[in-house]
């Protein structure tokens, strides 16, 4: 239970992590 919460948690980080990165990019 605690794996899946955390696979789920770091898939979500990533996801904003892209999302900030391809929003900078943009920005430049």
């Amino acid at each position: 239970m605690n794996k899946l919460i955390s696979i789920s948690e770091a898939v979500k980080f990533i996801n904003d992590g892209s999302t900030i990165m391809i929003n900078g990019f943009m920005g430049v």
